[in-house]
C-alpha cells in the first residue's frame, strides 16, 4: 500500500514536472548547439590564425634567407676583391723594387751624357770666335786680292803692284785653306754636340718616365692597402652579421626541431644526402671544375665579375647534377612508394635492405678514394678527430662524448683492420634512423 501510495505521488509530481522539463531540455540543446557552433568558429579562427602566422613566419624566413644570400654574396665579392688587391699590391711592390734598381744606372747615364754634351757645347763655343775671325779675315783678304788684281790689270808693269797682288793672292789661298780646316773641325764638333744632346734628351725622357712610374706605383701601394683594409672591414662586419642571422636561424630551427614530427626523407633527398655525406658530390664537382677550367677557363677579368662567377657556379652545379642524376633515378625506382601506397608514409622493403647492405653502389662509395669520406677518415690518426669528421659529414653535428668513446673503442677492438672498421662505422651511420629521417 505504501508503494502504491508512493507511485501515485510520483506520478502526480512527474505530471506536474514534465511541462517544465521540455523547455529546459530545449534550452540545453540550444546552448549545446551554440557551443558547437562557437567551437567551430573558434576552430576556423585558429586554423586561419595558424595559417596567417605560418605565412608571416615564411615571409620572415624568406627575407632572412635573402639577407643571408646578400651577405654571402657580399663576403664572396669582397674576398675576391681582397685577393685581387693582394695580387695588385705584390705586382706594384715588384715593379717599385725593379724601378729602384733600374733608375740609378739611368741617372748615371744621364749625368754622363750631360757631361759629354756640355763638353761638346763648350768646344763649339770655344772654336766659334776663331771660325768667325778666320771667316772675316778670309773675306777681307779675298776682297783685297781681287782689288789688287784689278790694279795689276791697270798697271801691268808696276813691280810693286805685281808683288802686292801676288802676295795677297798667296795669303788669300793660305787663309782659305785654314778656314776650310777650321770649318771641318767645327762641323765635327757640332755633329758630336748634336749626337750627345740627342742621347741626353732620350736618356732624360726615359728617366722622367721611370720616375713618373715610380711616383705612381709608390702612391698606388698605400691606396691598395687602404682599399684592402676597407674590404676586410666589410668582410668582418658582414661575417659577424651573417653569423648572427645564422645563429638566429639555428635557434628558430632548433625550436621547430623540438616540436616537429619525425618524417622520412624522400628517395631523391636520400640519394643526394648519401652522396654528399660520402664525398661523391665533392669528387664529381672537382671533376666538373677541372673540365670547365680546361675547356672554358675564366680570364682574370672574368674572375672579378660577380655575374660570370655566379654563372660558373651554376654551370658547375648543372654539371654535377648531370653526372649524378642517374643515381638519383636509381634510388627513386627503389625507394619511392609504389602506386596505391600512401606517399607520405615510410615503407621499407626487403629489396631496399638488400640494396643498402650488399649493393655495389653503396659499397663502392665506402671504398677509400680521391679524398672521399672514408679516405679522409683513414688519414685522420687521432680517434677524437676521426669521430668529429665522421659525425659532421654524416649527421652534420658533433658526436657526444659516449659516441666518441664508442668510435675510439671500436677502432681499438679492430686493431689492424682499420679500413674495414672505418667502412663499417660509416655504413652504420648511413643506415641509421637519424640519417634516414628528418627529426
Amino acid at each position: 500500500k505504501e508503494l502504491e501510495a508512493f507511485q501515485v505521488t510520483y506520478n502526480e509530481k512527474k505530471t506536474a514536472f514534465d511541462p517544465t522539463v521540455k523547455p529546459w531540455t530545449d534550452a540545453q540543446q540550444e546552448i549545446h548547439n551554440a557551443q558547437v557552433n562557437r567551437q567551430g568558429i573558434r576552430n576556423q579562427y585558429d586554423t586561419q590564425y595558424a595559417a596567417s602566422r605560418l605565412a608571416i613566419q615564411q615571409i620572415a624566413e624568406l627575407q632572412k634567407q635573402r639577407e643571408i644570400a646578400v651577405l654571402q654574396d657580399t663576403i664572396a665579392s669582397k674576398q675576391n676583391q681582397v685577393a685581387s688587391l693582394i695580387k695588385q699590391t705584390a705586382e706594384a711592390q715588384s715593379k717599385r723594387d725593379q724601378l729602384a734598381k733600374e733608375i740609378p744606372p739611368v741617372e748615371k747615364t744621364a749625368a754622363d751624357q750631360k757631361g759629354l754634351a756640355d763638353v761638346a757645347t763648350a768646344e763649339v763655343a770655344a772654336l766659334k770666335p776663331t771660325l768667325d775671325s778666320q771667316t772675316e779675315a778670309s773675306k777681307l783678304v779675298a776682297d783685297a786680292s781681287a782689288k789688287a788684281e784689278a790694279v795689276r790689270v791697270k798697271l801691268p808693269e808696276d813691280k810693286e803692284v805685281i808683288a802686292l797682288a801676288d802676295g795677297l793672292k798667296t795669303r788669300n789661298a793660305e787663309l782659305a785653306e785654314t778656314l776650310k780646316v777650321t770649318t771641318v773641325k767645327m762641323t765635327e764638333l757640332q755633329t758630336k754636340q748634336s749626337a750627345a744632346t740627342k742621347v741626353l734628351t732620350e736618356t732624360q725622357t726615359k728617366l722622367a718616365a721611370m720616375k713618373s712610374d715610380m711616383d705612381k706605383v709608390t702612391a698606388l701601394i698605400p691606396e691598395l692597402a687602404t682599399q684592402k683594409q676597407t674590404a676586410e672591414s666589410v668582410i668582418a662586419t658582414s661575417t659577424a652579421t651573417l653569423q648572427e642571422k645564422l645563429d638566429e636561424q639555428f635557434d628558430v630551427k632548433l625550436v621547430q626541431y623540438a616540436v616537429a614530427d619525425i618524417k622520412n626523407i624522400g628517395p631523391e633527398a636520400f640519394a643526394w644526402s648519401l652522396m654528399e655525406a660520402t664525398g661523391i658530390i665533392d669528387a664529381q664537382r672537382n671533376a666538373v671544375v677541372a673540365e670547365l677550367d680546361k675547356n672554358s677557363p675564366l680570364s682574370d677579368a672574368d674572375k672579378q665579375d660577380s655575374a660570370k662567377l655566379a654563372a660558373r657556379d651554376m654551370a658547375i652545379e648543372k654539371g654535377v647534377h648531370a653526372k649524378l642524376v642517374g643515381v638519383e633515378n636509381e634510388f627513386i625506382g627503389l625507394y619511392a612508394n609504389a602506386a596505391g601506397q600512401p606517399q607520405d608514409e615510410f615503407i621499407s622493403t626487403v629489396d631496399q635492405a638488400l640494396f643498402f647492405s650488399n649493393g655495389g653502389r653503396v659499397r663502392g662509395w665506402l671504398n677509400p678514394s680521391g679524398g672521399n669520406l672514408v679516405d679522409r677518415l683513414l688519414k685522420t690518426e687521432e680517434s677524437g678527430a676521426l669521430a668529429n669528421e665522421l659525425y659532421l659529414a654524416v649527421f652534420t653535428r658533433y658526436p657526444s662524448e659516449p659516441e666518441v668513446a664508442r668510435v675510439t673503442q671500436y677502432l681499438a677492438d679492430r686493431g689492424d683492420q682499420r679500413t674495414e672498421a672505418v667502412q663499417e662505422m660509416v655504413w652504420a651511420l648511413l643506415a641509421s634512423a637519424e640519417f634516414r629521417f628528418n627529426h
